[in-house]
């Protein structure tokens, strides 16, 4: 189990040291203006927005922005409703 455990040690650092010059490159390759150029061209990626519901049929109060699981076993919802507006009775 040693031996295991220092052979991946040694394989990422070596794996490090030689990628590690690759990324010092692509750092000094690009000034501010251009990388704030890319950024401003981006789009902006949408928020994943999921609703915890008080009641069935995504009616009633929304109790948490939760995962459907924690929905039902931490906020005691009665249903969930997942981004692309879905609703889920729990």
């Amino acid at each position: 189990m040693k031996i295991l455990v220092c052979l991946l040690l040694v394989t990422f650092s070596v794996f490090s040291w030689a990628h590690k010059d690759d990324l010092n490159s692509v750092e000094k390759s690009a000034t501010s203006a251009e990388i704030q150029t890319t950024l401003n061209g981006m789009e902006p990626v949408p928020l994943v927005v999921q609703k915890c519901w008080s009641a069935r049929k995504c009616t009633g109060k929304v109790l948490s922005n939760r995962d459907a699981h924690n929905c039902k076993v931490k906020s005691r919802g009665k249903s969930w409703s997942n981004s692309a507006g879905a609703c889920y009775n729990l």
